[in-house]
């Protein structure tokens, strides 16, 4: 990642700074872990090895809580990068490149990384021999519409649409209290997905690798979610805290996830994700996947309420909120476009669009348009 400064009459012929991934708690403790894979450290060079492609899913900028500039991506592994602008490689002056003083930049020893390293999926990739297993994260969104639940939208492939919480890094008291041995922090409450898990009883719902716990005096780092009972942390507690409260902090917390389409039924890469709204309201996330549908592979429009992912539309069943409308075959990597209340996607054939030139079952690729009115 690359800083070029830009102004009225120039653009700088070097790049100002730059940002390149180096080993931290989060990623570190997956890489090797595969039989018969030589351990890598989490630098470019391992991500090579590993096809754990950088910003596959694009950069997006935006202001956090605070007002601060910040850009997002995510890798293809699943962890995701938050960068501040003017201070890429994170070191304590703006100029990491060349005359960088604090710390290393790009990938050398004691390179302090981004701001924030997250896990962005509900489970990361390991170091695998068929990269093509690993996650792929097409597109990202963001509803900035002016409250305290603004959220980063994506889509992951092998995963259902997921919204993270934007945060300023401040602690957030949750629910219940935890034990712990070995630097692995347990509920103290068994939990399920029909929880309360949003007033914070649950990790599955509340934290996501990267954030920070603290529990007992001690702050550790938050490598692993495995499920709503336990979490892995680094370095470990020491001492082990027993039935005590925690509190935890990040960039991106909450995380939420669609509970309606089938995860299997979700064909690579992942659907895009974008967002419309009427300035700052009635916010819609809107995803575009090939799905299978009774065998066959169709694509299909969702419509999603982007303050509580409750599925609104969609193209692809019958009954409520689902029309049974259209059948187009989705473009690969392609996104919708919403503008004037309608919705544009890009397709690879149309089979039985209404008012279509095309004959029932000769596929044709154009362009869908839906209407909100």
């Amino acid at each position: 990642m690359v800083d070029f400064t830009i102004s009225s009459t120039a653009f700088s012929q070097a790049p100002i700074e730059y940002f390149t991934p180096y080993s931290n708690p989060v990623q570190s403790q997956l890489l090797g872990q595969t039989a018969n894979i030589n351990p890598v450290s989490y630098t470019f060079e391992g991500m090579n090895q590993n096809d754990f492609d950088m910003a596959v899913g694009g950069i997006l900028l935006y202001s956090d809580l605070g007002g601060n500039h910040r850009l997002v991506t995510i890798d293809k592994a699943g962890y995701g990068y938050v960068l501040k602008r003017g201070n890429l490689c994170g070191s304590s002056t703006s100029e990491c490149y060349p005359n960088y003083t604090s710390g290393k930049a790009g990938f050398l020893p004691n390179d302090p990384g981004s701001v924030f390293t997250f896990g962005a999926n509900a489970t990361q990739c390991q170091d695998l021999t068929s990269p093509d297993a690993c996650h792929r994260i097409t597109s990202l969104a963001l509803y900035p519409d002016g409250s305290p639940n603004e959220y980063l939208y994506f889509w992951p492939h092998g995963e259902t649409l997921t919204a993270l919480q934007l945060s300023d890094d401040t602690n957030q008291t949750a629910n219940g209290s935890i034990s712990s041995t070995s630097g692995v922090a347990v509920n103290g409450t068994s939990c399920t997905p029909s929880c309360p898990c949003s007033t914070g009883s649950c990790f599955t719902y509340t934290v996501v690798p990267g954030d920070t716990i603290t529990a007992g005096g001690q702050t550790q780092t938050i490598t692993q979610v495995t499920n709503d009972t336990q979490l892995t942390v680094s370095p470990g507690f020491s001492p082990n805290v027993t039935g005590v409260g925690w509190q935890y902090a990040g960039y991106f917390i909450n995380p939420m996830r669609d509970t309606t389409v089938e995860v299997d039924s979700v064909f690579y890469p992942g659907a895009s994700a974008i967002v419309s709204a009427n300035g700052d309201t009635g916010g819609v996330v809107w995803g575009l996947a090939t799905t299978s549908v009774g065998g066959h592979a169709q694509g299909s429009l969702y419509a999603y309420d982007a303050e509580s992912l409750s599925l609104l539309w969609c193209n692809n069943a019958s009954g409520s909120p689902c029309d049974n409308s259209s059948t187009f075959t989705a473009a690969r990597f392609a996104l919708p476009i919403v503008a004037n209340g309608y919705v544009y996607i890009p397709t690879a054939g149309v089979t039985s669009m209404a008012g279509s030139s095309c004959t029932t079952g000769a596929p044709c690729s154009g362009i869908a348009v839906y209407s909100g009115h």
